[in-house]
């Protein structure tokens, strides 16, 4: 058959243009086709001429005499018997398939390793773009500040009221607003919820319906995240970073408690018995390691709440209180160990780490008119009840030792504890009280105050309005 090659294209000398296949070439084989001899030479003729081979000395035999190669044995030159070349071929395919392997386990550790150092870079980034986006809202903020104080709210009756970043969120029946601490509306959000409720952290707040299975997450400036649980909502507590605890109602045990990241991740859950009762109050620690759950159960006719603390970095058993029968009402951090917590006939510091008892102060039969807790000192506002007994206020240090006990002057309707200062809200009038019990002034009211919160200034609220508290040059 002839060869077909392009036009004018002329055979090289000895033989085919096409080279010979070397995918089959094993260590050893002689490459016949560069030692064809050139054009015009005998066959068997080199154009070099060949050195004479080099004589190797006869070696000596153990017996003395001369040692001479056996029959069939290798010379040099000669191609190597079919067993030995075999061998080198299953040698050379081990060597290929550790080297394959080294290679595989190579690409496995680095796949694995980029896979890790990618899982933590997202981590990371989603941690960073939170932490953009709050920034984002201070800067935008900060640079559109308000008009300043008093402003109009439209929100009456009010339900709840929070700190936010410097400024305030409030809760009403159909709507809450939000603003900051230069008295600008940032937002204004229609919840509809039939029996809404209200937390809030550093940055973010969460508003729910109790008995109901909605819950929203929100910044100041976007809804974060919306869940709909399965089971009708008991309440949700949420920590200064924007983590959040979700107590449920369960069809197998008391309740259901979970627990999320600040980015809505499950971290995990707890599930008090029957036993153990249902939780009615929660609250995070400053560092948000820890959560603290009151619980409510019956027993022999008597309401008995415990204290149950849980490390919301790793899934354990709770530690928990003594058992106490009467209904607390509020619980605050007074540091990253030690909870206070009010009941109605006395207030109680624990130990989150052991759960026992480390100071307590009994209310002595009197009648709890309003509490609050600031800081490392609680406020206790007792009502002096019908006729000529008069209320009266008792603040105590983180050792429930009084650092104050007065009677008021006026009807007092709550009271307002801040680090510095007690204020007794009246029907008209504020009066200002320091923490050691001496009046600081009192400040008149047009309308009856409806309630006081300490953000980056004192903001007093009545009626739909929110201003600033300052003594007035006329208040005593």
């Amino acid at each position: 058959m002839e060869d077909e090659r392009l036009p004018g294209a002329q055979p090289p000398e000895g033989g085919d243009s096409a080279p010979p296949d070397d995918s089959r070439w094993e260590e050893g084989d002689s490459l016949n086709f560069l030692s064809a001899p050139p054009a015009g030479r005998p066959a068997g003729e080199d154009s070099r001429p060949v050195p004479p081979a080099r004589q190797e000395p006869p070696k000596k035999s153990p017996a003395g005499g001369t040692a001479h190669p056996q029959p069939g044995a290798e010379t040099a030159g000669e191609e190597p018997p079919g067993p030995l070349k075999t061998n080198r071929v299953i040698r050379l395919a081990q060597v290929r398939r550790r080297r394959n392997a080294r290679r595989l386990r190579i690409l496995v550790g680095l796949t694995l390793a980029l896979t890790l150092a990618l899982a933590w870079a997202l981590g990371a980034l989603a941690l960073s773009l939170g932490a953009l986006s709050d920034l984002a809202d201070t800067v935008r903020i900060g640079l559109t500040p308000g008009e300043g104080f008093p402003v109009k709210t439209n929100i009456s009756p009010i339900l709840q009221l929070e700190e936010l970043s410097g400024g305030f969120v409030e809760l009403g029946e159909q709507d809450l607003v939000l603003y900051s601490a230069s008295g600008a509306r940032l937002r204004s959000i229609q919840h509809n919820y039939s029996r809404p409720a209200l937390t809030a952290g550093r940055t973010h707040f969460c508003v729910y319906a109790r008995s109901g299975n909605e819950l929203r997450v929100e910044s100041r400036s976007q809804t974060l995240y919306t869940k709909v649980t399965d089971s009708p909502l008991l309440l949700c507590a949420m920590s200064q970073d924007g983590g959040l605890a979700v107590v449920t109602r369960s069809a197998r045990y008391a309740a259901q408690v979970s627990i999320y990241s600040p980015r809505m991740e499950y971290l995990y859950g707890w599930s008090p018995s029957d036993k153990e009762g249902t939780p009615c109050l929660a609250a995070f620690s400053d560092n948000g390691k820890k959560l603290a759950t009151a619980c409510l159960k019956a027993q022999d006719g008597q309401l008995v709440s415990g204290i149950y603390f849980l490390d919301t970095e790793k899934s354990s058993q709770p530690v928990s209180s003594a058992e106490v029968t009467s209904m607390p009402l509020q619980m605050a951090w007074l540091d990253s160990v030690q909870l206070l917590v009010i009941y109605q006939d006395r207030a109680t510091v624990y130990n989150a780490l052991t759960g026992e008892e480390k100071y307590s102060y009994d209310f002595g039969g009197e009648s709890l008119l309003s509490a609050s807790i600031s800081g490392k000192n609680a406020a206790l506002l007792f009502s002096g009840g019908t006729g000529t007994f008069q209320d009266h206020l008792v603040v105590l240090d983180d050792r429930m030792e009084p650092r104050a006990d007065l009677s008021t002057e006026g009807e007092a309707d709550q009271v307002v504890c801040t680090r510095t200062a007690a204020y007794i809200l009246e029907e008209s009038a504020v009066r200002a009280y320091m923490l050691g019990g001496e009046e600081k002034w009192t400040v008149e009211t047009e309308e009856k105050p409806l309630a006081l919160l300490d953000a980056k200034k004192l903001l007093l609220f009545t009626g739909q309005e929110a201003y600033i508290l300052q003594p007035s040059s006329s208040s005593g």
